[in-house]
């Protein structure tokens, strides 16, 4: 962001192989910074508008049709180093951060931080869903009791890891790409309460370095009142609902 101030919310994004929603909450919140322009909604095109509200009615069927089914919500997140950055020139290039993979269920459990080393990619998404997410997730509910959800990214999205998820869990076990609203408002609750909740709390002090930064956020995570998570996954059904009634348009303001 320093050395390149005018790169786009939209490039970093696809750069770094995350949501647009995850880097603008990296860059607003934690860094502190904003962009040099300001809109005040997220512009969705007809054919955005038309598919947020197919997926969102698509996934309200399957909530009515599946309630006593466990939801895993899942996301990727930068963990970032208190530092108040007022512009891109006050950056620091030494300002510590890390990678994290979060994965909550509707029911208040979830399994430990995941880190990720460098740019994730598909291949390496599927080797940590393979290895570390799926084995977690069999050992605390079983197999067959939880269905897998995650959002757009081009790492989640890949043909190859879609056919490895339906090859694991089967296609009742998991939502596909073609479940989950593009351009999502603020539907996944690590987005609007886990990381939030998380870097409040692990993130309010400086740390000596990445390891002090995500022992901290280790600490934080495993102390998540499981109250606060179920109430934060109920939520998650009247967002989809807010967002059919606005017929897919923006429905946050």
């Amino acid at each position: 962001v320093k050395d390149q101030p005018n790169n786009s919310v939209h490039g970093l994004a696809k750069k770094n192989d995350i949501t647009e929603s995850t880097m603008r909450n990296l860059v607003r919140f934690d860094l502190g910074m904003r962009s040099r322009a300001v809109v005040p909604v997220q512009m969705l095109t007809v054919i955005q508008r038309e598919k947020r509200l197919e997926r969102s009615k698509k996934i309200l069927n399957w909530l009515k049709s599946n309630p006593g089914k466990v939801v895993v919500f899942s996301d990727e997140n930068f963990v970032v180093d208190k530092y108040i950055a007022k512009s891109a020139a006050d950056t620091d290039a030494s300002v510590k951060y890390a990678m994290m993979l979060g994965v909550v269920g509707s029911d208040g459990k979830t399994i430990p931080p995941i880190w990720i080393k460098g740019n994730l990619n598909a291949s390496m998404y599927k080797h940590i869903l393979a290895h570390q997410v799926f084995p977690a997730l069999d050992a605390t509910y079983g197999q067959g009791n939880w269905v897998w959800t995650q959002d757009g990214a081009p790492s989640h999205t890949s043909d190859a890891v879609q056919k490895y998820i339906i090859s694991k869990l089967s296609s009742k076990g998991f939502w596909s790409k073609e479940m989950w609203p593009p351009s999502p408002p603020n539907l996944n609750p690590l987005d609007y309460f886990v990381w939030t909740h998380v870097e409040q709390r692990a993130c309010a002090t400086s740390h000596p370095n990445v390891d002090a930064l995500k022992a901290s956020v280790n600490k934080v995570w495993a102390a998540m009142n499981t109250n606060d998570i179920v109430n934060a996954c109920k939520a998650f059904r009247s967002r989809i609902e807010a967002c059919i009634k606005a017929e897919g348009s923006i429905f946050e303001k």
